[in-house]
C-alpha cells in the first residue's frame, strides 16, 4: 500500500503545484500594480512600491503603467493672445465703419461660458457685431481647455482707417453766387441717390457733399460726410463720377456745401 500512496502523492504534486490554488485560474493570481512613477524627468524609474511587485500569490514583475500628465489649465495670457491673433480682422471691421477706436473684452467663467463685450467709438451696431464675430472665431477653441478659474482680457483698437471728413472749406468772398452749384446738384439728385441706394438700399439720413466749381465750369467732389455706419468704398467713387458730369457757368473758382437728404 505504501508505494501506491507515494505514487498518488506524486500525481497530486504534479497536478497542483505549491502556491497555486485549485479554485481559481493561475493567470488571475496577479493583480495590477498601482503606477507610482518617479517624477524625475527622463528616468522612467518606478517607485520602490511599484518596483517591489506587490502581487497576490507570490507573482512579481507586472509592469506599471504611467499615467499621462494632466492638460494645463487656460491662462489669462493665452486668452489675450487669442484676441491679439484676431486684431487684424477686428481692425478691418472698425476701419470699414470709420470708428475712432474700440475696446474688446473677453470673459470666460469657470463653467466655460464665453462673454464678449465690444464698445466702439462712436457706437456702431454693425461694426461691433463684425468685431464680435472675428473675436469669437479665435477665442472659442480655447473653451475645450480645462478652466480652473474665471479669466478676462481686453484689447484696444485705434483709428487706422478712413479719417473723419475734413472741416468745410472757408466760405467764398461775398458776391460769389453759389446758387448755380446747388441748382445743378438738385437737378442731378436722382443719379446721386442711385449711388447710395445701390450700396445701401433704403438708406436714410443726410449726405453732405462739398464740391468745387472751377474756372472752366467743371465741378469736382472734394469730400462727403456719410451717415453713421456707412463705409465709403465704391459708393464714394460713384458720387465723384456723377458730380464730375456737372457744369456751371465758367468764372471764378467757387465752392459750396450741399446737403442731400435721403429717405424722404
Amino acid at each position: 500500500m505504501r508505494p501506491t500512496l507515494a505514487l498518488a502523492a506524486l500525481i497530486a504534486f504534479i497536478a497542483f503545484p505549491v502556491g497555486v490554488r485549485a479554485d481559481r485560474p493561475a493567470e488571475a493570481e496577479a493583480e495590477l500594480i498601482e503606477p507610482f512613477a518617479d517624477d524625475s524627468p527622463g528616468t522612467g524609474a518606478r517607485s520602490s512600491r511599484a518596483a517591489g511587485g506587490r502581487v497576490a500569490g507570490g507573482y512579481a514583475g507586472v509592469r506599471a503603467r504611467r499615467v499621462p500628465d494632466p492638460i494645463p489649465g487656460l491662462t489669462r495670457d493665452e486668452l489675450r493672445l487669442a484676441l491679439e491673433r484676431a486684431r487684424l480682422e477686428m481692425q478691418a471691421c472698425a476701419d470699414g465703419a470709420g470708428l475712432r477706436g474700440a475696446n474688446i473684452t473677453a470673459r470666460i467663467s469657470r463653467d466655460a461660458a464665453l462673454r464678449l463685450t465690444v464698445r466702439g467709438r462712436p457706437r456702431d451696431t454693425g461694426a461691433e457685431m463684425c468685431i464680435d464675430t472675428a473675436a469669437r472665431r479665435h477665442v472659442t477653441p480655447l473653451l475645450s481647455r480645462p478652466i480652473t478659474r474665471a479669466l478676462s482680457a481686453t484689447v484696444r483698437l485705434g483709428a487706422s482707417g478712413p479719417r473723419p471728413p475734413s472741416p468745410p472749406p472757408p466760405r467764398p468772398p461775398v458776391g460769389v453766387d453759389e446758387r448755380e452749384i446747388h441748382d445743378r446738384i438738385d437737378a442731378s439728385s436722382g443719379s446721386l441717390r442711385r449711388c447710395l441706394d445701390e450700396a445701401y438700399p433704403g438708406l436714410t439720413g443726410t449726405v453732405t457733399l462739398r464740391v468745387a466749381a472751377h474756372r472752366d465750369g467743371t465741378m469736382t467732389l472734394e469730400s462727403a460726410s456719410l451717415p453713421p455706419g456707412v463705409a465709403a468704398g465704391p459708393m464714394l467713387v460713384c458720387l465723384q463720377s456723377e458730380v464730375s458730369r456737372l457744369h456751371v457757368t465758367a468764372g471764378a473758382e467757387r465752392r459750396a456745401t450741399h446737403d442731400l437728404h435721403l429717405g424722404r
